[in-house]
């Protein structure tokens, strides 16, 4: 979940509090891309407008991964 607003991240968390689902909560497309490239989810969720990295940015920068 990729969220410059805490509460928007814990809105989200608590979503997927009673589920099987590991939420990985970080606050900027720079976050993004270094857990994406690490933990490789079949998910995420994040923001087009965020700090550092911008959504769309991180998105191209994680489509190599992705396209496979």
């Amino acid at each position: 979940m990729v969220n410059d607003v805490l509460l928007n991240r814990e809105l989200i968390r608590n979503y997927f509090a009673d589920s099987h689902h590991d939420v990985i909560k970080v606050q900027n497309g720079e976050q993004a891309v270094i857990r994406c490239l690490k933990f490789q989810p079949a998910l995420v969720l994040m923001d087009i407008r965020i700090p550092i990295v911008d959504g769309k940015s991180a998105l191209f920068m994680l489509r190599p991964i992705t396209s496979h």
